[in-house]
């Protein structure tokens, strides 16, 4: 089991690295080509359909755990059904549901988008759609390799088909502009779907040709389980999208492109650790119920690791955000600093918060993540438009850190009351040395950009590079100084 885990944790960071590389390519290639209000275009358009993931019902999110439960029964047939019964229930929802999706927002868009950027956005709207569809059904496929503990081969299809993407769009985007883009989505959709399908069917040989069997009574069962789900779907309307929805009224559609490539900087770094740990879902689910001991031992020492390994990295990037900024605008971009610094405090929070998640949608006790992505949605809608009314850009960005932090702590609470953990067993004082010494880091090589900023003698291309290697060094010498350096290198290095 554990060779399995680990397998499937580096094949997930390395279909990670190759999605960041890809997006952030393509982002380049978007904003020199189109300019950075088409990015937003792009990123609104894709919001406003976000709508139709109430249709999914949660199915896609509880396939895995429910084709690993059936495997641990070494019942094939029942995980087959399963994903057979997901696959054509959502096929056939989405479908209706997009139809009438399409003449809803034709109606409704005009309300988001300036004039002179409406014509764009209706132009990639069905694409996105379509798009949307493919990406829901090939959902399925993926999480059912991850039910079978083959997040490696689901990986090295993600990895083929973000190049398949970035291929596309490089040769249609400059004389398609963003239906360019869109075209290059749908084919990617389809290469997925069409593998994705072939891959799972091997790993799963009781699978049919295609999927044709459907069946009422794991239709009821994962309704069941995957309509908590649901309020991960509020979430994914009330977040993101009506953050980028509040940035395009508030703050115009170029604050929308910068927060795209902001999280996606951000999330690609945090997806680094956070995607190799998520292998540890199927885990938490084949553990037999009674065994606490070692669901919490795991729990804990799962927690101490996120910790250690988020602290540095968020602080690293907080330190650098004005180089990237430069190296990638050509200048220094204050919308996008700001943003970038937002986009990465709430990710932090987040992200140190995310063992409690884990663990409890491995054993099926969604009531707290519900309340904890209930807790998100509200907070981000109603902060959003209060703070957003009054302060902007930087009000809407506050309320996106509170309401993103304060729901991923409220995950950890519960678990945390549930179990009747003390503070000292998560955290220790080589954990608050941690913190103080990344603070002060950060301090001090944003104090060096700026001051280096004010001499126009200096060479930018050094500054660069100084605040890049001095960051890099002091963080590693911060990772050193912890004790869990040493377990963490005996553990990659095989010698515990």
């Amino acid at each position: 089991m554990k060779k399995i885990l680990i397998k499937n944790s580096l094949s997930v960071v390395g279909q990670t690295i190759s999605l960041g590389i890809v997006w952030l390519i393509l982002y380049r290639l978007i904003v020199e080509t189109i300019g950075i209000e088409s990015l937003g275009v792009w990123s609104l358009v894709l919001a406003t359909i976000s709508a139709s993931r109430f249709s999914e019902m949660g199915f896609s999110a509880c396939i895995t755990k429910f084709v690993a439960s059936y495997n641990l029964e070494n019942n094939e047939k029942a995980a087959s059904d399963a994903v057979q019964t997901a696959a054509i229930s959502l096929g056939v929802i989405i479908f209706f549901v997009g139809l009438l999706m399409y003449p809803a927002l034709k109606i409704i868009m005009p309300y988001f988008f300036p004039k002179n950027n409406l014509g764009d956005a209706l132009q990639i709207l069905p694409y996105a759609i379509i798009s949307m569809w493919l990406s829901v059904i090939s959902g399925i496929w993926m999480a059912g390799l991850d039910g079978c503990l083959r997040s490696d081969i689901r990986s090295g299809l993600m990895i083929f088909s973000n190049f398949v993407l970035i291929v596309l769009a490089i040769i249609l985007l400059k004389d398609h502009g963003l239906v360019g883009l869109a075209l290059a989505q749908i084919a990617q959709g389809i290469f997925l779907f069409i593998s994705g399908w072939l891959a799972l069917k091997k790993i799963m040989p009781v699978l049919p040709n295609f999927p044709k069997k459907w069946k009422g009574a794991e239709f009821k069962a994962m309704l069941s389980y995957g309509s908590k789900f649901q309020v991960n779907s509020v979430v994914m309307i009330l977040f993101d999208p009506i953050t980028k929805l509040l940035l395009g009224h508030f703050d115009g559609l170029s604050s929308v492109g910068f927060f795209e490539i902001a999280n996606r900087i951000i999330l690609t770094v945090r997806s680094l650790i956070i995607s190799s740990n998520q292998v540890i879902v199927p885990l938490y689910a084949s553990i037999r119920e009674g065994e606490l001991e070692q669901i919490n031992r795991l729990y804990i020492q799962n927690m101490k690791f996120m910790f250690f390994l988020m602290t540095p990295i968020f602080a690293g990037l907080i330190a650098v955000l004005p180089v990237v900024s430069e190296i990638w605008f050509g200048r220094r971009v204050e919308q996008f600093n700001l943003i970038g610094l937002f986009v990465a405090i709430g990710w932090y929070f987040n992200s140190i918060n995310a063992p409690a998640y884990f663990v409890y949608l491995g054993r099926g006790r969604l009531n707290w993540i519900m309340g904890g992505f209930a807790i998100m949605g509200v907070l981000n809608i109603f902060l959003g438009v209060g703070l957003g009314y009054f302060y902007q850009l930087t009000g809407i960005m506050v309320a996106y850190v509170i309401s993103l932090s304060a729901g991923s702590a409220f995950i950890t609470y519960a678990y945390h009351k549930e179990n009747k953990f003390k503070k000292s067993i998560i955290f220790s004082i080589n954990d608050l040395s941690m913190i103080l010494r990344c603070t002060g880091l950060v301090a001090i090589e944003l104090t060096v950009y700026f001051i280096a900023d004010l001499i126009t003698s200096f060479n930018r291309s050094t500054i660069y590079i100084t605040i890049i290697i001095s960051s890099g060094a002091i963080l590693m010498y911060i990772i050193h100084l912890h004790p869990l350096s040493r377990q963490l290198y005996l553990m990659v290095t095989g010698k515990k």
